[in-house]
């Protein structure tokens, strides 16, 4: 077992960040883990020892660009023995790496681990966050049409449902939200060509549309929401569970089947 300490000592972006071992294609050791906790220092027990640590700024201003990873070279124990019998040999390797950030949005932003290997491994369950489920949204916008499509969601399990993301081209992004929590989308026509073109939004859970799909917005800067009182309680924004799929087909312009 590998104690990896992380310490965030420079920089002003309050995050959220994800923390990553070996590479961010892999899943993450811990999402949504604020500034302030990483300036404190943050301990992970990671099984097996990491070649290096990557810390993402997932702070939607940022887009995701903001990264920084270290090197954790494998340390060989140096023990030292008491002149008690029997006692058990002790080791404290340590390493202090400097990241070096991919993207610099803050003046000379620097992470410092330190790797301790312990001996005789002593496994200590702890309380693990709520799973995030991956919610596609797509926005089509079809010629002389112009608009937007903005979501909603929380970032943390419980938060606030606040706008994180708007589209305003044709093109494709991921979310992640915490399981059992609410999201939604907003898309407005600001223009068309023909009086017929409308605002679409057609919501798929499992690739099977909801009983409230499509959803149609035919005036000029009118907001079409997802939201639906009778499917959803509460506002009438859906939530997410995790191991089922979620696609938002959201269009502008033309209205689709």
């Amino acid at each position: 077992m590998a104690n990896i300490y992380v310490q965030l000592t420079g920089g002003t972006s309050p995050g959220p960040y994800t923390v990553y071992a070996d590479t961010i294609n892999s899943n993450p050791i811990e999402m949504n883990v604020s500034a302030t906790r990483l300036i404190a220092s943050i301990t992970y027990n990671i099984i097996p020892t990491p070649t290096k640590i990557i810390l993402v700024n997932s702070n939607p201003a940022c887009n995701n660009a903001f990264s920084m990873e270290v090197t954790v070279p494998g340390i060989t124990p140096t023990p030292t023995q008491t002149s008690t019998p029997n006692t058990t040999p002790t080791q404290t390797p340590t390493l202090t790496p400097t990241f070096t950030p991919t993207l610099t949005l803050t003046p000379t932003p620097t992470l410092t681990a330190t790797h301790t290997v312990t001996p005789t491994p002593t496994l200590t369950a702890t309380p693990s966050s709520a799973p995030f489920v991956p919610i596609t949204i797509n926005l089509t916008i079809d010629a002389g049409n112009t608009g937007y499509t903005q979501i909603y969601y929380p970032l943390t399990n419980g938060g606030a449902v606040l706008l994180r993301q708007t589209l305003t081209s044709t093109g494709t992004t991921t979310i992640n939200v915490p399981t059992n929590n609410t999201f939604y989308v907003i898309t407005l026509q600001q223009t068309r060509v023909y009086n017929y073109q409308l605002s679409q939004i057609n919501y798929r859970i499992n690739g099977t549309p909801d009983a409230g799909s499509p959803y149609l917005q035919s005036t000029l800067g009118a907001q079409n929401i997802l939201s639906n009182i009778p499917l959803y309680s509460g506002l009438g924004y859906p939530t997410v569970t995790f191991g089922n799929s979620y696609v938002v087909d959201t269009f502008i312009g033309n209205q689709r089947e």
